[in-house]
């Protein structure tokens, strides 16, 4: 039998409440009725009594007719949904303001129109005012569980690494997963590790008459979300190692998310692997954004072991990029020096004299400059370049002068 969609089950949820809604006109008319009787007939009876009957007991039962509607008054806040129940089940939803709900024989339901955050698994240390703050900056209601959540998951020897994608051959795939598994055979995170994980459910009630029917409060729908989360990731880890985990949030999300589908009746939600489309309930009047996994919930020996790796592979990494550095910075001196030795034998041909009138500089400074880079050149010692200068400016400085004399 096809799964009914929101819309069928609402316009039948409709008629069920236009019943119900009819005996509640019904049953208060009736009550009106029988105080109108009753002060008919108790002023009819004080006016037989004469000057000396009793006028205090004739208006008695107006003053209960007051005090019976003023009692049914309800006030409904503007960002709360409200239904009118009659004997418990939804005969009428009502909007926000001053509401006549008919007193012992109807009561009024009332919950939040936000959006409601379920925060769930591992304990967190939750901050005075935290809850007001969400609700003022993003219209969400939060809801804190602080129960463990312990869950383990598999390690690498008979972990699941996915389904072959498509287009992908059985051999490069198998080989792939092998790859896989002799990376976590080694990995912190490719053992048996249990894991304390935080998770967010985030919904909101669509249908409030349809939301009262089938689960009646935020609070069960809590519950039930905690534990078929739990259940759901349990499956979803159990058969995982951590560090696939890792690489596939999105895909334990998607897995979550549509497990809770499920639980709430969503049409179009697939069974689970347990369930038939005959298990399928009602849907129950809210609609799931998503249900996500915030953190997985290390034990502090994996994070520790982690970080260790971390730093390891960063320190190797400071370490080549040190010894690449050095030896550019060897290349760029020995090209420099090379580059020095053919100035200078440029320089010794043209004479010191002449270059340096070609420049127009100092002959002193010029041959002072070119005596030290001799020196450097034939004990290997580059630092006495600095004697004349900057290495760099004196090679440039060589340089220009050849080009100048050249072109002169």
């Amino acid at each position: 039998m096809p799964q009914k969609s929101r819309s069928q089950q609402v316009n039948e949820s409709r008629k069920e409440m236009d019943s119900a809604f009819k005996w509640l006109v019904i049953a208060t008319a009736g009550i009106y009725s029988i105080f109108v009787f009753l002060i008919i007939w108790m002023f009819s009876y004080w006016i037989s009594l004469g000057p000396l009957g009793n006028l205090p007991l004739a208006i008695l039962p107006l003053v209960v007719i007051i005090a019976y509607t003023s009692l049914s008054l309800k006030s409904i806040p503007a960002d709360k949904l409200a239904t009118i129940l009659f004997f418990g089940d939804p005969a009428k939803q009502v909007s926000s303001g001053l509401k006549f709900v008919p007193y012992l024989i109807a009561d009024v339901q009332i919950d939040t129109r936000n959006y409601i955050q379920l925060v769930f698994g591992t304990p967190t240390e939750s901050k005075e005012g935290e809850t007001t703050s969400l609700k003022e900056a993003t219209g969400t209601d939060l809801y804190e569980v602080r129960e463990p959540l312990r869950i383990t998951a598999s390690g690498w020897k008979g972990a699941y690494y996915g389904e072959k994608p498509k287009g992908m051959t059985k051999a490069k795939w198998e080989k792939l997963v092998n790859e896989y598994r002799k990376v976590d055979e080694y990995a912190a995170l490719g053992q048996t590790i249990t894991i304390d994980p935080l998770l967010i459910a985030r919904f909101r009630i669509e249908s409030h008459p349809m939301f009262i029917k089938n689960i009646g409060s935020v609070r069960k729908v809590n519950r039930q979300i905690i534990d078929t989360s739990e259940a759901g990731l349990q499956a979803f880890v159990g058969r995982r190692t951590i560090s696939y985990i890792q690489r596939s949030l999105d895909e334990a999300n998607g897995h979550l998310t549509k497990r809770v589908e499920w639980l709430i009746g969503e049409p179009d939600a697939p069974p689970p692997g347990d369930k038939t489309e005959e298990d399928r309930g009602g849907w129950w009047g809210i609609d799931l954004q998503s249900v996500q996994v915030k953190s997985l919930g290390l034990p502090r020996r994996v994070n520790e072991a982690i970080a260790d790796a971390v730093r390891a592979v960063s320190e190797k990494e400071r370490d080549f990029q040190r010894a690449e550095a050095e030896k550019r910075l060897k290349i760029r001196e020995g090209e420099g020096v090379a580059k020095a030795q053919e100035l200078l034998l440029a320089a010794k041909a043209k004479g010191y004299k002449k270059v340096a009138e070609a420049l127009k500089a100092d002959e002193a400074k010029l041959i002072a400059q070119l005596e030290a880079m001799q020196t450097a050149l034939s004990t290997g010692d580059n630092k006495l370049f600095l004697v004349g200068g900057k290495f760099e400016d004196i090679v440039d400085s060589l340089s220009g002068i050849l080009n100048r004399n050249r072109v002169a």
